[in-house]
């Protein structure tokens, strides 16, 4: 399936479904629900070309997964990993914000940014809820590798938002409501996700790298067979890398 040259809509769709057959099964297999987590970072002006959001992310996310649970890269641990949909966004792709803003370099919401949704397994809720204030400095606080495009290191990320209503909103359908509750999450996982992506409206950024990615790499995955996804030559995230 080429997901690049998918309708948009369609595209959303896809992702959407893709998604809520992965919150299924959780729930399926545990009476208790998942938590289906909305996570926004943003960027430092000038501290890291858009091509490079997403392996940044990447970083963030193994974090992540160190703090919620130890030895996360055991196979044995691969069926509590996070899930987690993620699409690089820029300023541009909002009527109200333009890449040549002159506030541009002091508002760190015109900078690159990345959307993502997370899915956590029900083991590691709790835990997630116990750690979700403190993600902002961990993003903060994760050291600079790559240098901007103007040839310098980044000091510190910039934001890091939780969308927390939106979790137990979708929590609370779930548990009030198991069996029926599936056009209703779909619907606020799908307005998620096409608010997220919509940077894939413009084609022409694919030119810069990938637009979205999916955690961690599963056959099966919207990136299955993508040509980017292959480039990395491994058949998932690398738990074991140092950030």
């Amino acid at each position: 399936m080429n997901l690049d040259r998918m309708p948009y809509t369609e595209l959303v769709d896809h992702l959407t479904d893709w998604t809520m057959d992965r919150i299924r099964d959780l729930a399926v297999a545990d009476p208790r629900p998942p938590l289906v987590v909305p996570l926004t970072v943003t960027f430092r002006p000038c501290t890291v070309r858009p091509s490079r959001v997403l392996v940044e992310f990447e970083r963030l996310y193994l974090r992540i997964c160190r703090l919620l649970m130890c030895n996360p890269e055991r196979p044995s641990k691969r069926r509590l990993l996070p899930l987690v949909l993620a699409f690089r966004d820029e300023a541009h792709t909002r009527p109200d914000k333009h890449p040549c803003d002159r506030d541009f370099f002091n508002r760190p919401a015109v900078a690159p940014h990345v959307h993502s949704i997370m899915i956590v397994h029900p083991d590691l809720a709790d835990r997630f809820l116990e750690i979700a204030g403190d993600l902002e400095n961990v993003w903060r606080e994760i050291p600079p590798r790559h240098g901007g495009p103007f040839g310098f290191l980044s000091q510190d990320n910039g934001t890091l938002r939780v969308e927390l209503e939106f979790t137990y909103r979708v929590r609370g359908a779930m548990e009030a409501d198991p069996a029926g509750c599936r056009p209703r999450v779909r619907g606020e996982v799908r307005d998620w996700i096409d608010y997220s992506a919509k940077l894939m409206r413009r084609r022409s950024a694919a030119a810069d790298g990938d637009l979205f990615t999916a955690l961690p790499t599963e056959t099966g995955s919207p990136l299955a067979g993508r040509p980017a996804l292959a480039a990395r030559n491994r058949s998932g995230v690398e738990l074991a890398t140092a950030v």
